[in-house]
């Protein structure tokens, strides 16, 4: 008596089966989440492509709290909810993982971006980073278990066009050993560690596609670190809209898009440098105030987003 059908399908068993098939996915921290000013960019540009979206993503979580959020999209399906046949998921994450690291792990990443700034010897990302790319791997992997076929890599925004990190490394150029770097220290120190953070994220994509291709070749690189822990917490329903990626100049230009073709179908997985689009987005209107592009002083302002 309590069961409700319509066209077939039991909705009080399946409540959410007559929504539209979820294009896109995303998950991660705030930036994703779009605390504190919504809609966060990757709901921006689903709304102009006119995809239907689910954000599992949460203020305030690690790296390590994806797992949770997988858990999330898992209840979600079993719940009836549909996934379109070329849908897309955004990982945005590692944030939270630097802010709360312990001191010795946030100094090691430190270390290694004057040291690299301060020679030309390519540095290996640290283990920090290199634990942030295991669990976008981790989840990238259980995804494409549950059909995803399509992954966007997107870590820290690390650029010095970020008041808080403008303001932290800047008083790191008062140090004597920083202050070898040269000029302009707080730009070339963001530059090279997120030209790490970018090539732990590139091995975890590759070693993705790897992973999705059947019956591919092992893979080149070596397993990263096992993954951080961390107290993120459970999510509650994910929020819901209806409504090729940005056309951003930055974005466009991200080389390490890998697609491989497996029985299946076509799958895909690319790394989107945002701190290289942030930077390009902020100097194309070198006039405009810090406050039209900082919603506070580690996250957008709803014109970033937008830009994005």
């Amino acid at each position: 008596a309590n069961e409700v059908q319509l066209g077939g399908v039991d909705l009080v068993a399946k409540p959410f089966a007559r929504e539209p098939p979820a294009r896109l996915l995303i998950f991660g921290d705030s930036w994703a989440a779009g605390d504190g000013c919504t809609p966060a960019w990757p709901e921006v540009m689903a709304e102009r492509l006119g995809w239907s979206t689910l954000n599992f993503a949460e203020g305030h979580s690690c790296s390590s709290g994806l797992a949770e959020q997988a858990r999330s999209l898992q209840r979600t399906f079993a719940l009836g909810h549909p996934l379109h046949d070329d849908a897309w998921a955004i990982i945005h994450t590692g944030g939270n993982d630097l802010w709360f690291a312990p001191t010795r792990e946030f100094a090691a990443v430190a270390a290694a971006g004057v040291a690299s700034a301060a020679c030309c010897w390519r540095w290996e990302p640290p283990a920090l980073l290199q634990g942030i790319a295991t669990n976008v791997l981790e989840l990238a992997t259980r995804l494409r278990g549950m059909g995803v076929r399509n992954v966007a890599f997107v870590g820290i925004p690390l650029t010095a066009q970020m008041p808080l990190i403008a303001k932290l490394t800047g008083s790191l150029e008062r140090l004597p050993v920083v202050g070898a770097v040269g000029g302009a220290c707080s730009a070339r120190l963001m530059a090279h560690l997120n030209a790490m953070h970018q090539r732990a994220l590139d091995q975890a994509r590759r070693r993705f596609v790897q992973i999705a291709t059947v019956g591919g070749p092992p893979p080149a690189q070596a397993t990263p670190p096992s993954p951080r822990t961390s107290g993120a917490g459970p999510l509650g329903v994910p929020r819901r809209r209806s409504p090729s990626f940005s056309s951003s100049p930055a974005l466009a230009r991200t080389p390490s898009m890998g697609t491989i073709y497996e029985k299946g179908g076509k799958v895909a997985a690319v790394c989107l440098d945002e701190a290289s689009a942030i930077d390009a987005v902020i100097s194309r209107a070198p006039h405009a105030k810090a406050g039209e592009w900082w919603h506070d002083g580690s996250h957008p302002s709803a014109a970033l987003h937008d830009a994005l």
